[in-house]
């Protein structure tokens, strides 16, 4: 399992490139419970945008308003950017809770609950912030995008220690909450001098071009072998092909930000460090997903979550 570990997850500091191939290794890895989940919010996401577009007179293929941009089309704007926060978070969540198997070095039937309520609280609370912040203005959703990317794939993977039950000796590792994981991605990427909000920025804006380009050429296609007066049709094939292609992009974005935790934690906190030592002294891995140096007050809903 180790090396499983060391294939998919390298704990060692990476490259760029390094970190977006990690990535799509975890991706092809977990493709069978991540790509599903992906295509039912692209899906929902094209189903809550649809209205919008329609009031900003925005159609395909490039969705842009005939008459040049409104103040409907502004919040158009920000309800894509707020709803792809929403599915990016989860998304990452998700890969988070299936990478926990290959950092312990355990089989994958072990990866445990989802939290799909903490995690579609924090989900909700990152995208309607991230909407709002777009239709302020996009310097502000960029501050909010840069340091929020790892609270999804904490709440999944990092541990908190609490005073163990009934006073006894020792301490317990539960899941940290959601403030909690947001605390930690806004830690993390200010420790980290915003490195991985910018490789995430460089993620986000490299799959922006590739569903551009491949959503366009997907539409270019279609009006060229459909009918003229199909524009129906039409539509809806250029909303299939950019659901499409947003399946594999907002899968990949949540892998992203897994592997960026993981990297992050290596570089300045030495996750590697503190995993090596635990195995050769063939101690459990697990104490080192515990955030370092903090101890939270036990809470009556600790004692439901506990983990061994």
């Amino acid at each position: 399992m180790a090396g499983a570990a060391q294939d998919t997850l390298p704990l060692r500091p990476l490259t760029v490139g390094e970190v977006l191939d990690t990535a799509t290794a975890l991706l092809r890895r977990e493709a069978a419970a991540l790509l599903p989940a992906a295509a039912v919010l692209a899906v929902a996401e094209q189903a809550v945008l649809y209205p919008l577009r329609l009031a900003a007179g925005a159609v395909p293929p490039s969705y842009l308003p005939p008459g040049g941009p409104s103040w409907v089309f502004w919040l158009l704007i920000g309800a894509g950017l707020g709803t792809e926060t929403v599915i990016v978070t989860g998304l990452g969540g998700l890969a988070g809770r299936a990478a926990v198997p290959v950092l312990l070095d355990r089989p994958r039937s072990s990866r445990g609950g989802t939290r799909a309520g903490p995690l579609a609280l924090l989900a909700l609370v990152l995208g309607v912030v991230a909407g709002l912040a777009a239709v302020a203005g996009l310097l502000p959703w960029l501050a909010w995008y840069l340091f929020t990317g790892l609270a999804g794939p904490a709440l999944l993977v990092e541990r908190v220690a609490v005073p163990a039950a009934g006073g006894g000796p020792g301490l317990a590792r539960v899941p940290v909450s959601p403030l909690a994981a947001l605390g930690r991605s806004f830690a993390l990427v200010g420790r980290a001098g915003l490195r991985p909000g910018g490789i995430r920025l460089l993620g986000v804006l490299a799959w922006m071009a590739i569903r551009l380009a491949l959503g366009l050429a997907a539409a270019a296609l279609l009006l060229a072998v459909l009918p003229a007066g199909s524009r129906t049709a039409q539509g809806l094939l250029t909303v299939a092909a950019f659901t499409l292609v947003n399946t594999i992009a907002y899968a990949t974005l949540g892998c992203l930000d897994v592997v960026l935790l993981v990297e992050t934690r290596v570089r300045v906190e030495g996750l590697d460090i503190a995993v090596a030592r635990a195995r050769s002294r063939g101690l459990p891995v697990d104490p080192t997903l515990v955030v370092p140096g903090r101890v939270a007050r036990r809470s009556p809903a600790a004692a439901n979550q506990e983990l061994p």
